[in-house]
């Protein structure tokens, strides 16, 4: 959605895989995305995780990682994604 609708000035990507980056549309016209790893990911491997999130520094992108499993089923990654997002819809 965020490739095509333009609207949306704010996103919180969770455990993305890296060949799905395309579809997130990850550019300089978004004003803020973060994205969120799980340390212990079984799709997604650390070193994938790395190389995605230092392809989005350029782009001034946020990038976490929690120490879980890919549902990032923990109150941590639950709770940081909240408080992004606050922060960011009080603009």
């Amino acid at each position: 959605m965020l490739a095509t609708d333009r609207r949306p000035k704010f996103a919180v990507f969770t455990t993305p895989t890296t060949t799905f980056r395309a579809w997130f549309d990850l550019d300089t016209k978004r004003p803020a995305v973060v994205v969120q790893f799980a340390a212990h990911d079984e799709y997604v491997s650390a070193k994938k995780a790395m190389a995605f999130a230092v392809s989005l520094s350029p782009l001034g992108r946020n990038v976490r990682t929690s120490r879980t499993g890919h549902a990032l089923a923990i109150e941590r990654a639950t709770n940081d994604r909240r408080l992004w997002l606050e922060a960011h819809l009080r603009y």
